[in-house]
């Protein structure tokens, strides 16, 4: 097998995503090295099992909470079916980025119809964030909880800081962008090692022992730093807010 020596040795022949090494393998301290050793010590002791089989646990991935009973898309928009309707919000990356969440403006009734694409705006401090999600369908309600605690966003991204309801019934989502089980955490992984790497390569490093993005660091970001990170972390594939 020919290896690239751009690319982190660490994604070959593994389930770690090939992305490019900034360290020319000197890989002592270098975080998916530890990330990786941090995941077969959580699932070696949690569950047993080492990554690879099909039962795919939830759990910390560089810091970051990913569900395993979740779809996720690369908008870091997730998805859930429930009873009457599919409840979305956003991922445990994309609020960390967005910072404390201050402010939530959500669409309210009467709701666009299914020709319509959801789109909302928060605020963390003076900065303002507008996305779109990238679906369409006929909205059954938002989370009203998030008007008085707008911060559920950040403290329960995947529980009572979600964003709206919509329809089973005309909800329209390119299938090949829906991600679950082992394929979402390979790609939650690529997520995070790309964002290590961004904030690695512009700002220093954040890391702590094992791998992980030290949260609290993003708090430091200058509004112009804040701005380039949610660019190229969020945004990048964020969908045009009207029409299809």
């Amino acid at each position: 097998m020919t290896i690239n020596a751009k690319e982190c040795k660490y994604s070959i022949g593994n389930d770690i995503p090939a992305h490019p090494c900034l360290r020319e393998w000197a890989c002592k301290g270098c975080p998916t090295q530890e990330l990786i050793s941090a995941m077969l010590d959580e699932y070696q002791q949690d569950t047993g099992m080492l990554p690879g089989s099909e039962e795919v646990a939830a759990g910390s991935i560089g810091g970051f909470f990913w569900a395993s009973n979740l779809f996720y898309h690369p908008s870091h928009f997730w998805l859930t079916v429930r009873r009457n309707g599919i409840r979305v919000g956003l991922d445990d990356i994309a609020q960390t980025v967005i910072g404390k969440v201050t402010e939530v403006i959500l669409p309210g009734p009467p709701f666009p119809g299914s020709e319509k694409k959801f789109t909302f705006e928060l605020a963390s401090g003076v900065r303002r964030l507008k996305l779109t999600a990238p679906f369409l369908g006929q909205m059954r309600k938002v989370n009203i909880s998030l008007y008085l605690k707008p911060e559920l966003i950040n403290s329960d991204p995947y529980g009572w800081g979600w964003l709206a309801e919509f329809d089973l019934k005309g909800f329209r989502l390119k299938d090949e962008d829906i991600m679950s089980s082992i394929k979402s955490r390979e790609w939650f992984i690529s997520e995070f090692i790309e964002l290590h790497n961004l904030y690695s390569r512009e700002l220093g490093e954040l890391s702590n022992d094992g791998g992980e993005i030290n949260k609290q660091s993003f708090s430091t970001l200058s509004d112009d730093e804040w701005r380039r990170l949610v660019k190229r972390t969020i945004l990048k594939s964020q969908p045009s807010p009207s029409g299809h």
